[in-house]
């Protein structure tokens, strides 16, 4: 028998082991901060993120995605599709037990149940990789209590879907049901992001246009499932503020000059100085150190 060998395999197993068992505690410490801060902590939300509560409730009370389920208006008012997804099994769960919806308590139980089934919606991509992804659901459980985007915007679920869909790709994974899907994914957490994010898939496999093909065809038949899902709840798939934002972008209400042309001598005129420059000064010297 080749005892270096078997001592060999042995020891690279236990360093495996340990990685995994130090992985997996930091992985519940990181979990135990984000409960205790959102939980006891956190008191303070953006209002958008009541919004997104508002109509997620909405889906588990009345059955629609619309703001104001009485008017006719069937607007998505969500810019994350699915962020607002993430919020509704928390409510199934609280409407279950006759909890109230609407409040204070009900709010912080569903951003933070929001993160979960965020990090669970992602996993199956995972698998394969799972010390690695209990690596990055430490970091997205720990910046959750330091940035207010991950779990009260779509922060969170836009850090996935992005670190997801560049390990496919990096894989140069056969199995493009997966791709289509990831890439699908990161254009429901974002609609502009994805859109980013199927021009660089099409380019990453540009020289493969059977496979391109294929991923484009789930990613196809993903969006079409998404869209009979919106129209079931009264709400076109296309969120609205897409729209309303794209059109009021290119509104001038009050002046025809843009706001890079006036904001430096506005800074300069506020500090009671004429000269423009100096308001410049002020936008460049901090842009360029962060």
């Amino acid at each position: 028998m080749n005892y270096k060998k078997i001592i060999s395999r042995l020891a690279l197993a236990g360093n495996s082991n340990f990685g995994l068992v130090a992985t997996s505690c930091a992985f519940a410490f990181s979990i135990l901060l984000a409960c205790g801060f959102f939980l006891f902590k956190k008191t303070a939300y953006f209002d958008d993120s009541f919004i997104y509560l508002h109509m997620a409730a909405n889906i588990v009370e009345m059955g629609t995605a619309r703001y104001f389920p009485s008017a006719e208006s069937g607007m998505l008012l969500s810019s994350s599709p699915l962020r607002l997804l993430t919020l509704v099994p928390a409510f199934f769960i609280l409407e279950i037990f006759n909890i109230p919806l609407r409040t204070i308590e009900a709010a912080r139980f569903a951003f933070l149940s929001s993160g979960f089934v965020s990090f669970l919606v992602f996993l199956p991509f995972w698998t394969n990789s799972l010390k690695k992804y209990l690596l990055l659901g430490v970091a997205f459980f720990l910046l959750s209590t330091s940035l207010d985007t991950i779990f009260l915007m779509e922060g969170g679920v836009l850090f996935l879907s992005l670190f997801t869909l560049a390990k496919l790709l990096n894989e140069r994974t056969e199995n493009y049901f997966a791709i289509g899907i990831a890439v699908l994914l990161v254009g429901l957490s974002r609609p502009e992001i994805g859109a980013v994010a199927t021009v660089s898939t099409a380019l990453f496999y540009l020289s493969q246009p059977k496979v391109l093909a294929k991923i484009m065809i789930w990613l196809f038949v993903g969006l079409l499932a998404y869209s009979v899902l919106m129209l079931a709840l009264g709400v076109y798939p296309i969120p609205s503020t897409i729209w309303s934002k794209q059109i009021t972008g290119k509104l001038k209400l009050f002046t025809d000059k843009n706001l890079i042309e006036i904001l430096p001598a506005n800074i300069a005129q506020i500090m009671g100085i004429s000269w423009s420059w100096v308001g410049w000064a002020l936008i460049i010297i901090p842009a360029a150190l962060s």
